[in-house]
Parts: structure tokens; C-alpha cells; sequence
């Protein structure tokens, strides 16, 4: 785990004392322009560190133009943190209020991509339910519906069945008849593996 500062007790849980997330993230940018691909860290759980520390991870993972997701934390029977309790009520409200409108004020898109349903994160598409219904939030709730609509096409196009075929090593026999003793194919290459 890697805290947005070093407020967090290594008590409560043991926070990586060599990657805080302030020179994680930095880090990680690095890695995906080396790499050439995009990396985004962005999953938050909520109720374990002090509630302002939590609403900065989520100005800093939105500011970086990441796609913040924020898990409440449960304490589990059995575990190192079953002690701890869960969080109010009152500092989740603040916290999903936050993260809506964070991600309005930095323009990333929420519940455009078809088919997301996760269960056991609170996306930003989920609290927009939570935060004041204002001007500024049915603009970005209409710029969120036009995009899933000019998205619209790409997402059926890449949900498109495909056919997947694999090589002859990977291919399964083939069992032919019925009953007892029933006559197996298989290529050359399964039958020497």
C-alpha cells in the first residue's frame, strides 16, 4: 500500500516505506512513456487514512488525469485490521461528493465505457447521484452522454464476437462417437506432448 503522505501510522497498516504515492505516481508516468503504454493507478480505500488525506489523493489522481475508483474500507474478521473500525457515513458523503466533482473539474470521463460493473469499488459514475445538482454538473452530465454516444460505435465494434484459433500444441483432442472407446483425433504435435 502506499499512502498520499506519511501521516498514515504503520500501525494501523503497513504503508510501503520506500513508495509513497507522491513519488509513485511520478515514477509510474516515467515507466509507461519507456514503456509506451498507459498506466493508470488510481484505487483508493477510503476510511483508513485521515479524511483530508484521502480527498488529496483524489485531487492528485484526477489532476494527473486519472480515473480514480474508491473502495470503502470493511474490516475483516481474522485479519490485522479487524480492530479498526469502519468509516462514518458522514466522511464517505464527503468523500464521493469530492470525487464526483474532482473528476468534473478535470474533465474525465465517467461511465462511458459499456458493461463496467464492479462490486466491490465506487466508481464516479456513482456518486453522481451524491453531489448538488448544479449548472456546471448537468453541463458535464451531458458531455459525459454525448460522448458514450459518439463512443457508441467503437464499443460495438470491439465487442464484436471474434474468432479466436490456437495452435495445433494448444488444441484439445477430439473425441468422435459414442459410448465407451471412443476414437480420439488428435493432431501430431498433442499426441508426442
Amino acid at each position: 500500500m502506499s499512502s498520499i503522505t506519511r501521516s498514515t501510522s504503520p500501525d494501523i497498516f503497513p504503508v510501503s516505506k520506500s513508495w509513497w504515492a507522491s513519488r509513485l505516481f511520478p515514477r509510474s508516468r516515467i515507466h509507461s512513456e519507456e514503456a509506451g503504454q498507459r498506466i493508470v493507478l488510481g484505487e483508493i480505500i477510503a476510511g483508513v487514512e485521515p479524511l483530508g488525506d484521502t480527498l488529496r489523493a483524489i485531487d492528485y489522481i484526477t489532476g494527473i488525469g486519472a480515473f480514480p475508483t474508491v473502495c470503502i474500507f470493511r474490516p475483516t474478521i481474522g485479519s490485522d485490521m479487524e480492530q479498526v473500525p469502519s468509516p462514518r457515513y458522514e466522511d464517505m458523503l464527503i468523500i464521493f461528493r469530492h470525487l464526483y466533482e474532482a473528476c468534473r473539474r478535470n474533465n474525465i470521463p465517467i461511465d462511458v465505457t459499456p458493461n463496467i460493473e464492479v462490486s466491490l469499488i465506487v466508481q464516479p459514475g456513482d456518486t453522481r447521484y451524491l453531489a448538488p445538482h448544479t449548472f456546471a454538473s448537468s453541463l458535464y452530465q451531458s458531455e459525459m452522454a454525448m460522448a458514450r454516444w459518439l463512443a457508441r460505435p467503437y464499443f460495438a465494434w470491439k465487442m464484436q464476437p471474434k474468432k479466436i484459433t490456437a495452435s495445433d500444441v494448444l488444441t484439445r483432442p477430439v473425441a468422435r462417437g459414442k459410448g465407451p472407446g471412443l476414437e480420439i483425433s488428435a493432431s501430431a504435435d498433442w499426441a508426442n506432448a
